[in-house]
């Protein structure tokens, strides 16, 4: 599942599963574009993590919710690579939790432009590049929410996940005859700083409804994600891979 030579474009690599998947890209040959928001030190601790392994990397500050931000991160990349192989459109989380009845436009929009439209977005500027290689792999990231309605709260985005698993779907079918793959992975309940103010208690029974009785590591989802956009997964396109530790919904 040699990666050598390929350029990967990851969103919101400074923290959880877009830094790991970032560092387990680079240690199987890729040169990776470090993409975050807010967090620097996260990003810089991914480049650190990239730079042990011998692979270049680049690291863009950008917002992937404005259009503006996401052309200029790109073409930033095609001036420093010339090209790229692999997008894994990982940026996302909840803004603020609200129930419908009491939630603002504001909000609403807010959300599903985090978690859908960024997408969106993301790959409308990186597809034309793929389209001159006729060879690309994207990576969408749904969730286990997009099946279950999300927990408290939550509905935005449970709802912007089910669409992304749409648009992978539909993406898929649009540059199946161009050499491009676009699948998603859908992880469940998964270890990183999402859970870092949660209670103990409330983490308990999380870990208690999984079937395997543990959250999922980052890594492991990175290492399905290192699978997908292999040349291993070469017949495989349009497809939502679930991720969770057992969990059925």
């Amino acid at each position: 599942m040699d990666l050598k030579e390929k350029v990967a474009l990851i969103t919101g690599a400074s923290s959880g599963i877009g830094q790991a998947v970032a560092i387990e890209l680079a240690k199987n040959g890729a040169n990776i574009v470090v993409n975050y928001c807010h967090s620097v030190d996260g990003a810089k601790h991914t480049v650190n993590q990239i730079d042990q392994t011998g692979q270049l990397s680049l690291m863009i500050q950008a917002d992937v919710t404005k259009e503006d931000q996401v052309k200029s991160m790109v073409q930033k990349v095609i001036d420093t690579f010339g090209r790229i192989d692999i997008l894994i459109a990982n940026s996302g989380g909840i803004i603020e939790r609200a129930k419908i009845a009491e939630m603002s436009n504001q909000l609403w929009h807010s959300m599903l432009d985090l978690n859908l439209t960024s997408v969106f977005m993301t790959c409308r500027a990186v597809i034309p590049y793929m389209l001159e290689q006729h060879y690309g792999n994207i990576i969408t990231i749904s969730s286990i929410a997009s099946k279950s309605g999300g927990g408290p709260g939550a509905v935005p985005y449970a709802t912007a996940k089910a669409a992304i698993e749409g648009f992978t779907k539909g993406l898929a079918k649009e540059l199946i005859d161009e050499g491009i793959r676009v699948n998603a992975v859908s992880p469940g309940v998964i270890k990183t700083g999402f859970f870092r103010n949660t209670p103990t208690d409330v983490v308990k029974k999380f870990e208690a409804s999984i079937p395997m009785k543990r959250m999922g590591k980052p890594e492991e989802v990175a290492q399905l994600v290192h699978f997908l956009v292999s040349n291993q997964a070469s017949y495989i396109t349009g497809m939502v891979y679930d991720i969770t530790g057992g969990m059925m919904v």
